[in-house]
């Protein structure tokens, strides 16, 4: 099967290292030989991110003629996006189960506008006990508010994902990948606890390099908006992975149809679905370096019609 090029496959093999490093090397050995410009921009990637680069455009362990015929264009594609210009942010996108069906479509709209952050789609199994079952997000509410939450609480905590639960697990395929954030995209809405209080139904929350996204609703309020379902989720990926690299940004309370109202109502996220802007309030709090890049994001979303990208 035919993947994008902007796809990053975790895979903990079972070979040993040094098969592993003898495929590794044979494989940078024939882009080489085919494109020397390619293998030398290939080897100034880290470690753990070019061999994930290479077993996935590889794809197997094939090293053939056909494999390299087949690799070599995704590899030109992502180092190009790596070069556009200085530190370009490595950023990973995991659809637990979400279905995003368009998810690569557009992350290459997504890159093709910007070039702070390259997006990937990461492929990786899900650990046992990455998504929380409605009894254990219950049982963590209770643990956390010290009482049983009320029956109308825990139909709605039960519809949740505990953010921690993400955080543990995911950090280890962020750090394999070598990928300088990792967003996680959940049917689910989201549970954290933060400064000793309890939150559920949000659509995203952070910590460090870890995003956690929800699509939970977001089919029905992009369908009321008149929107893609895919740009709903784009939209709120966007919004969170800004806030995550600009300290001074983060949501306000007041909906105004911004790309970083809080949504505290979520219903009220209808709007910022059809509106897709942002604030000149919030582009001013943004490090200067990235509000022509918010901007390209917010404007790609609001014009996709999720036509292929050419």
């Amino acid at each position: 099967m035919k993947i994008s090029p902007f796809t990053l496959i975790h895979n903990r093999s079972a070979d040993s290292k040094e098969k592993l490093q003898s495929l590794l090397e044979a494989r940078m050995q024939a882009v080489q030989q085919a494109e020397p410009t390619l293998a030398t921009s290939l080897q100034k990637q880290s470690p753990r991110f070019m061999e994930t680069l290479l077993s996935t455009t590889f794809g197997g362990s094939g090293i053939g003629s056909s494999n390299l015929t087949e690799a070599l264009p995704n590899l030109q594609r992502v180092i190009s996006e790596l070069e556009r210009q200085p530190d370009v942010m490595r950023i990973g996108i995991w659809d637990l189960g979400a279905r995003v069906g368009r998810l690569p479509q557009v992350i290459e709209v997504l890159n093709r506008v910007q070039g702070a952050f390259a997006i990937f789609e990461v492929e990786a199994a899900i650990p046992a006990g990455m998504i929380s079952r409605p009894e254990r997000v219950v049982a963590w509410a209770r643990e956390r508010l010290g009482s049983l939450p009320s029956k109308k609480e825990r139909e709605e905590i039960e519809s949740n994902m505990i953010a921690d639960d993400f955080y543990r697990r995911a950090d280890v395929v962020r750090k394999d990948l070598d990928l300088h954030y990792l967003v996680g995209i959940t049917p689910s809405m989201v549970a954290f606890e933060e400064e000793e209080s309890v939150h559920w139904n949000y659509f995203a929350t952070y910590d460090n390099r870890l995003i956690l996204a929800s699509t939970y609703d977001l089919r029905k309020f992009a369908q009321r908006a008149g929107r893609l379902f895919e740009v709903a989720v784009g939209g709120v990926i966007c919004s969170m992975l800004l806030v995550a690299v600009n300290p001074r940004l983060e949501y306000h309370q007041d909906n105004t149809g911004c790309m970083f109202d809080m949504n505290l109502d979520r219903e009220s996220i209808v709007r910022s679905i059809r509106e897709a802007r942002i604030e000149e309030r919030c582009l001013n709090l943004m490090i200067p370096k990235y509000r022509s890049v918010a901007a390209a994001l917010n404007e790609a979303l609001r014009t996709y019609q999720g036509a292929d990208p050419t």
